[in-house]
């Protein structure tokens, strides 16, 4: 969509990014009365910045191949339209740190502090979920304003020298973001799913180009790969409006013991801290999918 293009340029970054460190690590040596080097400091506030810049970007790439009339489908009670999570990923940066942490700092619309919160019920009030697709207004011009007011408005923050606390929700709306980048994919995936037209998300950038499409696995991954015969793919997606669709092509990957959780340095979520033994049966994933 040009009109998402337009805001999903970015704008030039007046720090150059050095090293990289993160905010907890940063916050684990200021709590230790150890002391920080100004240049550690700027290195960890200039990486978030750029973090932060090619995360907002990411979310409105992925809403590159759809339409206005797409990002309004809320194909179960479950989902939500592609607008709804553009505005809620701003709706966050806004209210838990653009309020408390830039003076003078002006809300862009006082509705959408109720409007686009999603559970925060000590926040504020919120629509319920499965109203989400009926919210025809406001625009989608002007949810792109939206974000695009957000990005400045952090922008301007991260030219000042941050408390940790800030630094951490800035991380922490970098992380949520991705999130809902991921909600946008299935969200999207099931309303293409239950349109009678079986439409696509858009052509694989492999079979247009050439060229390894975004969502791929990274050539030095280790897998088994097996492909569909032309029967099994011959089935009720051929009938598609992008025509006949080619053969699918999986990567199996082996089960067995492995941990899941997190115990290392950087960001984590609180539910994702405690690393714990668990059994993994044998998957297969499609070729365009990336395992986390």
């Amino acid at each position: 969509m040009a009109k998402i293009g337009q805001f999903a340029g970015g704008r030039t970054n007046r720090l150059k990014v050095v090293g990289k460190w993160s905010v907890s690590e940063l916050i684990s040596i200021r709590n230790g009365a150890s002391a920080v080097s100004p240049a550690i400091e700027c290195r960890v506030q200039t990486d978030l910045a750029a973090r932060f810049r090619a995360t907002r970007r990411r979310t409105l790439d992925l809403c590159q191949p759809l339409s206005p009339e797409d990002m309004m489908v809320q194909s179960c009670a479950e989902a939500s339209p592609a607008k709804w999570h553009l505005a809620h990923t701003a709706w966050f940066f806004e209210s838990f740190i653009l309020r408390e942490y830039l003076p003078g700092y002006r809300v862009f619309n006082p509705d959408f502090t109720w409007l686009f919160n999603s559970y925060y019920q000590s926040f504020a009030a919120f629509p319920e979920k499965r109203l989400r697709a009926s919210f025809s207004r406001p625009s989608l011009d002007e949810i792109l304003r939206y974000r695009d007011h957000v990005d400045r408005s952090i922008d301007r923050l991260l030219e000042r020298n941050l408390d940790p606390e800030a630094l951490s929700r800035i991380e922490l709306g970098v992380n949520h973001e991705e999130q809902h980048q991921e909600l946008i994919l299935t969200d999207v995936l099931h309303a293409f799913f239950t349109n009678p037209l079986r439409p696509a998300y858009r052509v694989s950038v492999g079979q247009s180009n050439g060229t390894e499409s975004a969502l791929s696995l990274a050539a030095s991954s280790a897998f088994e790969t097996w492909q569909s015969s032309e029967n099994e793919s011959a089935g009720p997606l051929a009938a598609s409006s992008f025509g006949r669709v080619p053969a699918l092509r999986f990567h199996a990957y082996p089960g067995g013991l492995c941990d899941v959780g997190h115990s290392g340095p950087g960001f984590a979520f609180e539910r994702a801290l405690a690393p714990a033994h668990n059994a993994l049966v044998r998957f297969q994933l499609h070729e365009d999918v990336r395992p986390v």
